[in-house]
């Protein structure tokens, strides 16, 4: 029954209780089995015997109203049929709260192009390889993208030195020394959400974009950006 930190959204155990059956002490069963929201007939004893604690009788069935399960619980069992033991993080983050961190820590950009109700963090610990976990992972979105449980996913894999703690940062970020190396002298890419200008085995990596427009405040989202920024080879 969804009680405690759930009590606002669900109700309460009285309100999600619709009927009882009770066996009082005297041996006679009540039936109260009845799943109407308004029932004015006779006397109401439902709550009564819920806040009882068993004192007035013993209850042997309830009519309970159920709510639809988060499609989290979803993609949940998803991950555990995919990935089993593999799976040791399952977080799930509303899109006010992945706000919230970005309002107050503003290096970390959120991951991705648009905001979604519900952001879930997953983590795969394989002994085996990394290629293993990405194949499972894969899997997994592709089944969950199908059948319509997520609308986007980013993986964080092999992240640059400089965003290894940014764990919202893999959706743009990747660290990939074995393409930036001779003959490559320069790499110019976008979607990072932020600038940057550094040198990866002898590579130059360049990234200016503006990024998104921000209607509420006004600006664009990446202060960083240079207009009149030129690279020369």
């Amino acid at each position: 029954m969804r009680a405690g930190i759930g009590v606002l959204r669900y109700g309460n155990t009285r309100e999600l209780c619709l009927g009882l059956e009770v066996v009082t002490a005297q041996g006679e069963i009540w039936d109260g089995l009845r799943g109407l929201r308004k029932d004015n007939t006779g006397y109401d004893l439902r709550d009564l015997f819920i806040g009882a604690e068993g004192s007035l009788g013993i209850i042997t069935a309830a009519v309970m109203k159920l709510h639809p399960a988060p499609v989290a619980l979803e993609l949940l069992s998803m991950a555990q049929q995919h990935a089993g033991a593999l799976l040791t993080s399952f977080e799930l983050m509303s899109d006010f709260s992945m706000r919230l961190v970005g309002r107050h820590f503003p290096q970390l950009r959120y991951p991705f192009g648009e905001p979604h109700g519900q952001t879930v963090l997953l983590e795969f610990s394989d002994g085996e390889s990394e290629d293993h976990a990405r194949a499972l992972f894969e899997r997994l979105m592709e089944q969950a993208l199908e059948r319509s449980i997520v609308e986007d996913a980013v993986v964080a894999e092999s992240l640059a030195p400089k965003y290894a703690q940014d764990i919202v940062s893999a959706g743009f970020v990747n660290h990939l020394p074995a393409l930036c190396r001779s003959p490559v002298a320069l790499w110019i890419h976008s979607h990072t959400h932020t600038s940057f200008d550094y040198t990866v085995n002898g590579a130059r990596v360049v990234c200016n974009p503006r990024g998104y427009f921000d209607r509420r405040s006004g600006q664009w989202e990446n202060p960083a950006f240079a207009w009149d920024k030129v690279v020369e080879i």
